[in-house]
């Protein structure tokens, strides 16, 4: 929402959407530096509480939550610092994108500003105004076999 907010910054907020989703997907989160701990005015206790970080494989939070969940050995109930910290890891990735996307690097270049290939064969059938035969109309820009198999399962 926020990108969305701001002026489309040289073209390239759809971009900027699509390399954090990304980011988000496949990154190791949350960001556990000492560095990062103090500059959230954290500390390493809290950083215990948090257990190990998790690569989500989505942008949706439940599958966020239960591969955090698996990783740490935590109960959903304990997500909070988690989810904190989470939410602070993906604000310094985004504000670091937007200083490269006002700075005028192409980020629609970049691979991962995309979904993966399967992804966007996907999206040559589903797509936003036209799709193939009876295929049903979707806008996303996340991972679809994170919650679905494929035609044939």
């Amino acid at each position: 929402m926020l990108v969305n907010v701001l002026d489309d910054i040289h073209g390239q907020n759809s971009a900027v959407v699509g390399t954090s989703f990304r980011f988000y997907e496949n990154a190791l989160l949350p960001y556990q530096s000492d560095e990062f701990v103090a500059g959230i005015g954290s500390n390493a206790e809290q950083t215990l509480a948090v257990g190990s970080p998790s690569v989500a494989n989505s942008v949706l939070c439940h599958p966020s939550i239960s591969n955090w969940s698996k990783a740490s050995g935590k109960p959903f109930a304990q997500k909070g610092e988690r989810c904190k910290r989470l939410s602070a890891s993906l604000t310094l990735y985004l504000v670091e994108l937007l200083n490269r996307a006002y700075a005028g690097e192409q980020l629609s270049a970049l691979p991962e500003s995309k979904p993966s290939l399967e992804a966007q064969n996907c999206q040559s059938c589903h797509g936003v105004s036209e799709t193939m035969a009876t295929a049903s109309s979707v806008k996303t820009d996340m991972e679809c076999t994170v919650c679905h198999s494929g035609h044939f399962n």
